[in-house]
């Protein structure tokens, strides 16, 4: 596991950019954990920049969002409302897995018991904690 320790930001996009997109592969399920507003949809909204996706918002209320380029498709899903893993069987969400070309970030992910998760697709665990207003650490387990 890798520690970083962002200040601000801008030095969080780099750390997007140096860290996280060079793992942003078919069949690759990111789960993000962390309080709310420390930066996981930021996280997700600068990868999709990456990629030229446009509109990226936190799904919280619709659960999934999907964004397209012409490189790969991104899901980015948030757990945050699920109240029970059946609730999470009755989505659609493990639907999501069958095609194997594209890239899952999962907000919330920690709502889900590890052996839940698809065996066969490579797992990156991403934990966001806040320090201050700005500063974040970030643990990344590729």
């Amino acid at each position: 596991m890798k520690t970083l320790k962002i200040a601000d930001l801008k030095a969080f996009q780099q750390m997007v950019h140096a860290e996280i997109i060079p793992l942003v592969k078919p069949k690759t399920l990111f789960l993000l954990t962390g309080d709310l507003g420390t930066g996981k949809t930021e996280l997700i909204k600068t990868v999709a920049a990456h990629f030229q996706m446009k509109d990226v918002q936190s799904p919280t209320f619709a659960f999934h969002h999907r964004y397209r380029s012409a490189d790969l498709d991104l899901h980015h899903v948030d757990l945050y409302r699920l109240k029970s893993e059946e609730d999470l069987e009755s989505t659609g969400f493990w639907d999501l897995f069958e095609n194997e070309n594209d890239v899952l970030f999962v907000e919330w992910s920690n709502l889900v018991q590890p052996e839940a998760w698809p065996w066969g697709w490579k797992q990156i665990k991403i934990e966001i904690k806040k320090i201050d207003q700005n500063a974040r650490e970030i643990n990344l387990d590729a």
